[in-house]
């Protein structure tokens, strides 16, 4: 295309701007990929292309999954085998790839945790170079209203807790709630291994039963190290998980396991087994009714020991 006659001879300077076609290689689909458009289903499995065969070298592909109504989509990886250096499957939150990038993924992997996003948008797009040819993936996905996103209940002796897209930052306005039950005759420990939120804006409660009319055993915000194991008294804990629409952060990983509860009438304080007696008593006296109840003088033997006794006689 020419944008003036460059024979006239009024314009000292012309300029001839020639239209050339996109070269295919920054096309963002290639032919292998299915024309899929926008996904609009509130659930369905994506697969890369040629699944499930291998997937072909030098291929892009897009999709846009839109679903009008969705308060939070997730992403769940069933496999993924890509090659490791070149190949990978990127994943924003928003309609293209100018929303917020979520990650890369790439490798082998089939225990990605879960991906929670906010709809109605999330684009993903599937690069492979022009070597290697591997499994490719399979991914499922599932719109999601804002009052069952983020609720899941746990019942194994057992387990892992993430905050949402761990190791990634949670996303915003989060309202999280979290329910774990062992057997009857057990009680819980959980450890912490990673905790981060903005400030105190975003935070981590955990209560000694199944709902919040428990009693609170912890409020955990900021960044946080050597967390002390937190027990519950009975089989349950309940733990809730709040953030806002500011900053977010690293999130939390924890785990749990379970223990034999302490033997009637004992009661678990944190990793000791208590029986509270109250009366005016000389030390004689006290020990004496220890040994007779089957037990012995407790003692504080470290700080864990007393933050425990505190918060369990604060609920008395």
């Amino acid at each position: 295309m020419t944008d003036r006659n460059c024979d006239d001879s009024r314009f000292p300077l012309c300029l001839e701007l020639e239209q050339s076609k996109v070269p295919d290689s920054l096309n963002p689909r290639t032919p292998e990929c299915d024309d899929l458009g926008d996904l609009t289903d509130s659930t369905g499995i994506l697969y890369s292309p040629g699944w499930p065969g291998t997937y072909p070298v030098s291929t892009d592909c897009s999709w846009n999954i839109y679903i009008a109504d969705a308060d939070y989509i997730r992403i769940s990886f069933i496999s993924m085998d890509l090659e490791l250096c070149c190949d990978n499957l990127k994943i924003w939150e928003g309609s293209g790839n100018y929303g917020i990038f979520i990650d890369t993924y790439t490798g082998h992997h089939n225990e990605y945790p879960d991906i929670l996003l906010h709809g109605p948008y999330v684009y993903l797009e599937f690069h492979s170079d022009s070597s290697g040819q591997y499994d490719g993936f399979e991914l499922h996905w599932r719109s999601e209203p804002a009052d069952t996103a983020c609720v899941e209940e746990y019942s194994s002796t057992d387990g892992q807790i993430y905050s949402p897209g761990f190791p990634k930052d949670y996303i915003h306005n989060l309202d999280c709630q979290y329910i774990i039950t062992t057997d009857e005759d057990k009680i819980l420990r959980l450890t912490t291994s990673f905790f981060e939120t903005d400030g105190d804006k975003d935070y981590l409660k955990v209560y000694d039963g199944g709902d919040s009319s428990a009693p609170l055993l912890v409020t955990l915000s900021g960044t946080q190290h050597n967390v002390p194991v937190i027990s519950s008294n009975g089989n349950q804990l309940f733990i809730t998980f709040n953030t806002d629409d500011d900053f977010s952060a690293g999130g939390f990983d924890m785990s749990w396991t379970s223990e034999a509860a302490c033997p009637v009438p004992f009661i678990t304080v944190g990793s000791m087994c208590l029986r509270f007696l109250f009366g005016d008593f000389t030390f004689g006296q006290a020990t004496v009714s220890c040994v007779s109840e089957g037990g012995t003088m407790a003692t504080i033997r470290n700080a864990e020991q007393l933050r425990d006794f505190f918060l369990y006689v604060n609920q008395l």
